[in-house]
């Protein structure tokens, strides 16, 4: 099933306009909302999609409607304005671009250390933080070289 959940939809990738969005609608609440959003509430009230378990069983038929209608959209806006209105929802974004996101900096997830950048412990603790002293060796024979020093 990819990345979509087995039992709730759309709780999926879908494609847009630009780039492709993660939905996790995970209630008829939502899925109303996201409709009104999109100025297709006709979709909702709909009785394929009308309650989670039909939307479900009738994934096939919905995520077509739901790309066709985000088509014309920015995915970056739309996941920011779905997300305003009370659906979960964000970009698909490649490693880049996840590197440089807002959320990756405050927490604290890349590392740079000299020449070095990795990534940060994903863990994070108040009381044992993570620390960061040495940057790995970028050969393994600078290793050997050490070790027999």
């Amino acid at each position: 099933s990819g990345n979509a959940h087995p039992n709730i939809y759309p709780y999926d990738v879908v494609a847009t306009g630009t780039s492709p969005i993660f939905l996790a609608v995970g209630n008829d609440r939502q899925f109303r909302l996201m409709c009104k959003h999109l100025g297709n509430e006709v979709l909702a009230d709909d009785p394929r999609f009308a309650t989670a378990g039909q939307r479900s069983v009738n994934r096939a038929v919905l995520k077509p409607l739901l790309e066709q209608a985000f088509s014309a959209l920015d995915g970056v806006q739309l996941a920011d304005d779905l997300m305003a209105v009370g659906v979960p929802a964000a970009p698909v974004l490649n490693v880049a671009q996840a590197l440089q996101a807002p959320h990756t900096a405050h927490r604290e997830m890349v590392v740079r250390m000299g020449d070095y950048t990795g990534l940060g412990a994903p863990v994070k603790l108040s009381r044992t933080p993570a620390s960061y002293r040495f940057a790995p060796l970028s050969e393994g024979t600078q290793f050997m070289d050490a070790a027999n020093d």
